[in-house]
């Protein structure tokens, strides 16, 4: 599976190093590559050495390869595994149950029984699971557990009456998923705008439905944070991301480099700047013209060439050249994209 842009720009600026050496928080953008995009779940050593793990995460595994409507069949096969899963689901081991709770075919029925579970982890795993019915993520959406309730916050197919209620919930990190959520509504949205928690107006800002005119103010916003936020948006209007490429914080000149939708006379600028990461950015950009793209295959540092490299908007002739780039990795991905074409 490729890279997204995003991901080899991390991956190649950790090789590079830190530009000025400080650490920093994590922005919104790279805040969801684990806890809030995917369900995560921790097994205890006790836990991982029961035996039948392996034969009952087997089962599950194969529960998720069958299309939804061979599960309403009788046929053996199908049956069998459904069988199964309902042994699971009462199994003592809350991983197991777990499992079963988050699997894209576990039958409704069963995902109703364990939304009553008493580890909040399966509850956690039922709020996330994308055929929940409405009113269990309704049910879900008052329950105890923070965890429980942000899982329900998260899932795209949480009703906006019920996400509208979430924004209004006390503890912060529920009204940052809310504010992360694609299906909320823009109201929603544009009252989390004033929270007073600051990561909760990143993700507003980073959210692709915040109403342009929400972006627009938070691009002045004090907090260099939530206008690198704005800068990442790619609803973002160009004039906002024009008036960005000029911000005092390089992140945010970075993300703007980095947004197909940034201006191609800003792009055109930001690829003689000094700092190498934005034009990295650049070199990455798919909308960065062509002229520019080849003009900077010959950059001093291999990192930027290497960009270009993996940019699809590379033209022909300018991969022939960097296939005999004295970098190594620029070479091999450049010869490998003229060799497919």
């Amino acid at each position: 599976m490729k890279n997204t842009f995003l991901e080899n720009r991390l991956i190649l600026k950790n090789n590079l190093g830190s530009t000025n050496g400080n650490e920093r928080k994590s922005s919104p953008i790279e805040y969801f590559t684990g806890e809030e995009s995917q369900l995560q779940f921790s097994y205890s050593k006790q836990e991982s050495s029961v035996r039948a793990d392996k034969s009952n995460s087997e089962i599950i595994e194969k529960s998720k390869k069958l299309k939804p409507s061979h599960t309403e069949t009788k046929n053996t096969e199908s049956s069998s595994h459904l069988n199964k899963l309902k042994e699971l689901a009462k199994n003592k081991n809350w991983n197991i149950r777990a499992k079963v709770a988050s699997s894209p075919n576990t039958p409704k029925d069963i995902l109703v029984a364990l939304s009553k579970d008493e580890s909040s982890k399966v509850r956690k795993a039922i709020a996330f699971n994308k055929n929940t019915p409405e009113y269990i993520l309704a049910a879900l959406s008052k329950d105890e557990s923070r965890d429980v309730r942000s899982r329900v916050a998260s899932n795209r197919n949480t009703q906006k009456y019920i996400l509208t209620r979430l924004s209004r919930d006390e503890d912060f990190r529920i009204r940052r998923s809310v504010a992360n959520n694609d299906n909320t509504p823009q109201e929603v949205l544009e009252l989390l705008s004033e929270d007073e928690n600051r990561e909760v107006v990143s993700f507003v800002a980073s959210n692709r439905n915040t109403p342009k005119d929400i972006l627009t103010m938070l691009s002045e916003d004090n907090d260099d944070y939530i206008r690198q936020s704005v800068a990442h948006n790619n609803n973002t209007p160009q004039e906002v991301l024009e008036s960005l490429s000029e911000d005092k914080a390089v992140r945010v000149v970075e993300f703007v480099a980095s947004n197909p939708n940034t201006p191609r006379e800003v792009l055109v600028r930001l690829s003689k700047v000094e700092n190498i990461d934005i034009r990295l950015s650049v070199a990455y950009n798919p909308n960065t013209p062509s002229s520019v793209l080849t003009t900077l295959s010959r950059d001093k540092d291999n990192l930027v060439r290497f960009g270009v490299a993996r940019n699809p908007s590379t033209p022909f002739d300018t991969l022939v050249a960097l296939s005999k780039d004295e970098d190594r990795s620029t070479r091999e991905v450049s010869y490998d994209r003229v060799k497919g074409r």
